[in-house]
């Protein structure tokens, strides 16, 4: 499912934290995807 409108978000880090260095590891977008989808779902 895709959203009609695009997801905005904000990643905060600590001023000492070198952020050229850090990786997202790839399976972390389907963890994200599926807690999207449980949202939308709802109870």
């Amino acid at each position: 499912m895709r959203l009609k409108t695009k997801l905005r978000f904000t990643i905060e880090v600590a001023d000492y934290v070198d952020t050229e260095f850090i990786e997202i590891p790839p399976l972390l977008q389907a963890y994200v995807e599926n807690a999207i989808n449980e949202c939308q779902e709802g109870p």
